[in-house]
């Protein structure tokens, strides 16, 4: 994988399909199929991979994680940014305290959404996939975007920020986290034996 497919996850898939390289193209195409194969020395070398508003267009998430956390197995210091849209947002439950649950053309609810997730679900998706999560944090809505970028856009924005403090799954619109692979048994054993053909060689040179 070229470095710039990596980096081409940092968009959301449609316009990453439109904008990224032919090899980012496919690599995009095949997660929505769940049919992504990583090559695992692809992720060895790389310290940081963007997975930003994807997880949710996939059909299952579960099999991506683990399909990524095989391709790190020997890169536990790789960090992995991920975002995703937050079910739990207000506005989504007072939508289904009136009896409202509509998908539409972008938000939350976007038709291209195949899965959606609290931050508890969103955690529990990447710890039982052999992940850590460092960070979690709460995303503001895209308020400009309604009232513009302008002084009530800000304000919003302000606002949003200060509930999220308060109750962040509640409040956030989105969902970001930070989150590193758990060393395998695989890494530990190469690890071992790293260490223990060090201490040969010096041995024997010590006795030269």
């Amino acid at each position: 994988m070229a470095d710039d497919s990596v980096h081409a996850q940092a968009a959301a898939p449609r316009a990453a399909a439109a904008e990224a390289p032919a090899a980012a193209r496919t690599l995009l195409a095949a997660w929505h199929k769940t049919e992504c194969r990583i090559a695992v020395a692809a992720f060895v070398f790389i310290a940081l991979v963007l997975i930003l508003d994807v997880i949710e267009h996939l059909a299952s998430p579960e099999a991506f994680v683990d399909q990524l956390r095989a391709a790190l197995a020997l890169s536990p210091s790789t960090t992995l940014l991920v975002s995703t849209a937050n079910i739990g947002f207000v506005v989504n439950r007072l939508m289904l305290l009136i009896g409202q649950f509509n998908y539409g053309k972008r938000g939350i609810l976007d038709l291209t959404h195949s899965r959606l997730f609290t931050f508890a679900s969103f955690r529990r998706l990447f710890e039982q996939g052999g992940f850590r999560v460092r960070l979690m944090q709460g995303i503001p809505g895209p308020f400009p975007l309604v009232f513009g970028d302008g002084l009530v856009g800000r304000l919003m924005i302000a606002v949003n920020r200060v509930l999220i403090r308060i109750a962040r799954g509640l409040f956030s619109y989105q969902m970001f986290f930070v989150v590193e692979p758990q060393p395998s048994l695989e890494y530990l054993l190469q690890t071992a034996q790293d260490h223990s053909a060090v201490r040969t060689e010096q041995r024997r040179a010590a006795s030269r």
